[in-house]
């Protein structure tokens, strides 16, 4: 990548407990990044002399170079536009619009934001988004998309893992209304602390589709569907500890890991997954771990880890599962008495 001029302003975060340094070409673009890091779990710090951070995030703006020596892998829509992914063996590249995440083997990630990007638009969030999350994976901090909760009374955390639409978001509304702690609803960061790996929530809010806060059946949440708080993406962020007494917490170590999905039946159903199952369907919801090559090692070993840490189990959640916060909380904690069993 060809040298950048001197950033215009420099934060740092801590996230997952490691320390991001964050770039920026101009006040603008420094400060619509800061409101959106502050929505997640990073807390801006003042490094003093001797610090060094763990990975940097350096955002410049301009004309993005080619990409030569790079195969294609395959494109997604993100926020109406065209993201196209490409990897090689020292390079991992997104490319969303005219904008392009530039992430090598080294613990630099450089986000190249098109000249005519709107900081304040949900793209810029986009594209901020793929930059933060290729920062972390070289920090050590992997993403994986589940809802992560935790038993108050036997204090067995859970992450439920699955696609957008298997249903995490209403078990976590749920099990967070019936008296669980709660992590996240969507998002969290594995990292590896010693031989355990824990699960940092990403987010401070919950992000809530209209479907999901009525599929809960809690009733007091039905007035918000009336409200005007939506994001770009129709999703309600919300903050669950405005609306439930359980208590939030930063981390955990997960123990189980259900793997949920959602069927048209009335009695859910619960099967045990060995660890090359559980393994199989990890790898499918982590695309990352292939596609980001120069820490492909890495996050695959994160993710046998967490394997062989936890105990899975298949969710197949019906609709005896949505409405009664009570008997989800009741039906969740037999998969923990399983565990213990």
């Amino acid at each position: 990548m060809p040298s950048n001029p001197p950033p215009a302003a420099v934060f740092h975060y801590q996230l997952t407990g490691r320390l991001l340094s964050v770039n920026f070409p101009d006040t603008a673009t420094a400060e619509s990044a800061h409101r959106y890091l502050s929505a997640l779990r990073a807390s801006r710090v003042l490094v003093h002399t001797g610090f060094s951070a763990t990975a940097t995030l350096n955002l410049v703006s301009g004309k993005s170079e080619p990409l030569d020596g790079l195969s294609y892998e395959f494109a997604a829509e993100e926020a109406g536009t065209q993201a196209f992914y490409y990897s090689g063996e020292d390079s991992y590249v997104v490319r969303v619009g005219d904008s392009t995440v530039f992430a090598g083997t080294g613990p630099v990630v450089t986000v190249t934001l098109a000249e005519n990007l709107d900081c304040e638009s949900f793209l810029f969030e986009r594209v901020l988004t793929h930059g933060l999350a290729s920062a972390l994976r070289r920090a050590g901090a992997f993403e994986l998309h589940c809802a992560a909760v935790t038993d108050p009374e036997t204090e067995v955390s859970a992450l439920i893992v699955g696609p957008s639409g298997a249903g995490k978001s209403t078990l976590a509304l749920q099990l967070a209304a019936s008296g669980w702690h709660f992590s996240s609803d969507d998002v969290v960061l594995l990292a590896a602390s010693g031989n355990i790996i824990e699960a940092f929530g990403l987010r401070n809010h919950f992000a809530l589709t209209r479907e999901t806060i009525t599929r809960s059946g809690l009733a007091d949440l039905h007035f918000l569907l009336h409200g005007k708080g939506f994001s770009p993406d129709n999703k309600l962020p919300l903050l669950p500890q405005d609306f439930f007494s359980a208590r939030q917490v930063q981390n955990c170590v997960p123990k189980l890991l259900i793997f949920a999905h959602r069927i048209e039946a009335l009695q859910s159903k619960v099967e045990p997954l060995d660890q090359a199952q559980a393994m199989k369907r990890l790898l499918r919801m982590c695309p990352w771990a292939f596609l980001d090559q120069p820490v492909a090692g890495r996050f695959l070993s994160i993710l046998e880890k967490l394997c062989r840490q936890c105990c899975a189990f298949e969710l197949h959640s019906g609709t005896d599962l949505l409405g009664n916060k009570l008997y989800t909380a009741s039906f969740i904690s037999s998969i923990i008495n399983q565990h213990d069993a």
